[in-house]
């Protein structure tokens, strides 16, 4: 019986020992010098770029698919799929030589017949999305993609000689390849697997440098490096983890405590100074800035030339005492619609600019000859907005420091959007800041937002009304509102006020950040501090 008994006995420790040594799978802590995790706030519905994808949407696309060519971060066109490209000498026809060393993901050659596929797809009758109109400078592309003639028979897009691919066009296009270096002609396999990726992942082939690996209850997207890419370099990431987190406040508990996130965007304007006080932060442009609009409506005598001149000399000389400036979460635009100098951090922050306060005597002077012009009698202006907190900062700011400094009386309301844009409508303001796109086509974007908040109104300028009546031709658009944009300016009707900062923390492991010129964070060109080996020696410090 104690034998028995004893043999019980040792069964149980056993299991009892077998249990404590079982396996439990730990949550994931990134510590590979090779992979790096990006906090994201959301994933995009599809990997089909569309035309309203927002550019954190745009990152993992760029990622995981390239075009015949791209653009730098300061918007200079490059080569990508296409080693080069020749242009007839009348501008209508554009040959593409394609590389040699191109592939799809799964190890199969990227050819000429990939590029006709891809080209016969997107500009299909079935295709609804406004960026096939880019196209349509290219011979036969207008009819096909409104239903006549065939791919085949009827569109001048062919294989060239020595893999490449030909376009010839109906008419000269001088932005033809500008526009080819747009996300929506990145290479790829057109189908309902895009759309529905997060689960078609695995079978979804990829032209770019990263391939999505897996994807984890849809928190997490793993991104693996290609093998045979052709412009891979050691220095970048060969894993890429795209978590979402719901806010960036939580992000930053898991960047300081448990060290598992290597790339946090937008960082909470409440941390800024807290962050900074620690070296954790870095400064890039964002690709959004906000502008003050005047009123143009002539029936609005309160905002004349003279005070319109009034108010943008005392908004910008003041602006440069806000909060949010001072903190770097704006550059100041200083009347400018481009940035200037990004060459590093320092000619981004407002620490460079000269305090325009210390020159307040002769603004003074200038401000009070310009109202004694306008007539201004005292009465209250009002300046509306769109509702947020950054907003609110600015809005504050002005009025605070136009009267207190220039007895001008502004007095300001946070809207909703649909009240904002009734109000605007309406025309029952006399200042408006809102945000545009600082992004390539900057000018493109104020003109259609400008033209759309200012349809109906009275506007005294004849220059101005007849560049607006022609906003709707597609003749050279470029030229039409960059001239408007500089009437808009000559006039003061509208004030660049503040460029849009990207406050971001980045680990020890990242020695670099790109981003793209409409500010997209480029993960394909993310580069690592050092190797592996080097990691770990420091470690073993």
């Amino acid at each position: 019986m104690k034998f028995k008994l004893s043999k019980l006995l040792i069964l149980i420790m056993i299991i009892v020992s077998l249990q404590g040594c079982s396996y439990t799978t730990p949550e994931r802590t990134i510590d590979d010098s090779n992979s790096i995790t990006y906090a994201v706030e959301s994933f995009p519905e599809s990997i089909d770029i569309k035309t309203d994808f927002s550019i954190r949407d745009k990152e993992i696309f760029y990622s995981i698919f390239d075009g015949l060519v791209d653009k730098n971060e300061k918007g200079d066109i490059v080569p990508e799929l296409a080693e080069s490209y020749s242009v007839s000498k009348d501008g209508l026809e554009y040959v593409f030589k394609l590389r040699d060393d191109i592939y799809w993901n799964d190890g199969s050659k990227i050819t000429a017949d990939d590029f006709l596929k891809f080209f016969k797809t997107i500009i299909s009758p079935k295709n609804k999305e406004a960026y096939v109109s880019e196209l349509y400078n290219i011979y036969g592309v207008k009819d096909y993609h409104e239903g006549r003639g065939t791919f085949e028979n009827n569109v001048a897009i062919s294989k060239g000689d020595k893999n490449s691919i030909k376009f010839r066009m109906n008419v000269k296009d001088n932005d033809f390849v500008k526009k080819l270096s747009e996300g929506c002609f990145k290479l790829r396999d057109i189908s309902s697997k895009l759309d529905n990726y997060k689960t078609e992942f695995s079978s979804i082939k990829y032209s770019g440098e990263y391939s999505i690996k897996n994807i984890k209850d849809s928190k997490e997207i793993e991104l693996q490096q290609n093998d045979k890419y052709w412009a891979k370099k050691s220095m970048e990431p060969k894993e890429i983890i795209l978590k979402i987190y719901s806010g960036a406040e939580l992000a930053l508990a898991d960047f300081e405590s448990k060290k598992n996130v290597d790339i946090i965007l937008d960082v909470p304007n409440s941390e800024i100074s807290r962050l900074t006080s620690k070296n954790l932060v870095e400064i890039f442009p964002a690709d959004k800035m906000k502008i003050i609009e005047f009123n143009p409506d002539s029936k609005d005598d309160k905002i004349n030339l003279s005070m319109r001149r009034a108010l943008e000399k005392t908004i910008l000389s003041s602006i440069t005492g806000n909060s949010l400036v001072k903190e770097d979460k704006f550059q100041l635009a200083l009347g400018e619609l481009e940035r200037k100098g990004l060459k590093s951090n320092e000619s981004i922050v407002s620490s460079n600019v000269t305090d325009a306060s210390k020159n307040f005597d002769v603004i003074k002077e200038q401000v009070d000859s310009l109202l004694e012009k306008s007539n201004y009698k005292g009465g209250s202006l009002r300046l509306v907005c769109l509702n947020n907190d950054e907003n609110k900062n600015i809005c504050d700011f002005i009025s605070k420091n136009l009267k207190d400094l220039y007895g001008i009386t502004v007095k300001y309301n946070l809207l909703e959007q649909d009240q904002l844009d009734k109000t605007v409508k309406s025309g029952e303001y006399e200042l408006l800041l809102e945000d545009i796109g600082s992004s390539s086509d900057v000018y493109g974007e104020l003109v259609t937002k400008w033209g759309s908040n200012n349809k109906n109104k009275s506007i005294s300028n004849n220059d101005i009304t007849n560049i607006l009546s022609s906003i709707d031709k597609k003749e050279d658009v470029d030229n039409r509102n960059k001239s408007l944009v500089k009437l808009l300016r000559d006039n003061t009707y509208i004030v660049p006020l503040l460029f849009d900062n990207l406050i971001c923390v980045k680990s020890d492991k990242i020695k670099n950040l790109t981003f793209d010129k409409d500010g997209a964070l480029e993960l394909k060109k993310i580069e690592l501090s050092s190797s592996t080996e080097d990691l770990k020696d420091k470690d073993a410090d």
